[in-house]
């Protein structure tokens, strides 16, 4: 087998800025498990037990993940309900503190960019270069840190109807584990 090349500069940048990680762990559930209250019981980012859930809505389609990225968890799935895309409200165990993390890192992030939109807004209106350059610059600062957080500190979540599966990315290998268990159990018992 031979070794894989390594990435070019650019895509090397890429990776570091969203701290992509060579492998990354997927999690499936079934939707006819979480109907039946059936879901692992450890944090899906940091694998520790708890009883602390969180809902978050799927949505249909590979590239949802990056719709969320982009514009956000309410505008991804406002956008897939106006196409008549199916959902699904899915019930994710999160530790608190994960969760805490996790709100704080996108808190920092809507502080920086709305810090740079006003910049760029005075700058604008008022014909000041230096004040768009800051806002602008702000601006790509605080999407960046909003990436970076969504990769490194919550999951990604796609809904496949068909099969009735929820896919769930950037999980803990506790989580996934104990997902793998579940889906087992529920395929043997038909």
């Amino acid at each position: 087998m031979a070794p894989t090349p390594p990435h070019s500069f650019p895509a090397r940048i890429v990776d570091r800025l969203l701290d992509r990680r060579p492998a990354v762990r997927r999690a499936v559930l079934r939707t006819a498990d979480l109907q039946r209250g059936v879901l692992p019981t450890t944090c899906v980012k940091s694998g520790d037990k708890t009883d602390f859930a969180m809902r978050v809505t799927a949505t249909t389609g590979r590239h949802s993940s990056g719709s969320v990225i982009a514009i956000g968890q309410w505008a991804t799935v406002a956008l897939a309900r106006m196409r008549r895309h199916p959902t699904y409200a899915v019930a994710l165990p999160v530790a608190e503190h994960t969760w805490r993390r996790w709100q704080g890192r996108l808190r920092i992030s809507v502080v920086v960019t709305s810090v740079g939109a006003a910049f760029l807004a005075v700058g604008l209106g008022r014909g000041i270069g230096a004040l768009i350059a800051f806002g602008a610059i702000l601006l790509v600062l605080g999407w960046i840190n909003r990436v970076r957080a969504w990769h490194n500190a919550w999951v990604a979540v796609e809904y496949r109807p068909e099969p009735g599966e929820i896919v769930v990315a950037r999980v803990h290998s506790a989580f996934d584990a104990e997902a793998q268990a579940i889906y087992r159990r529920s395929i043997t018992r038909r």
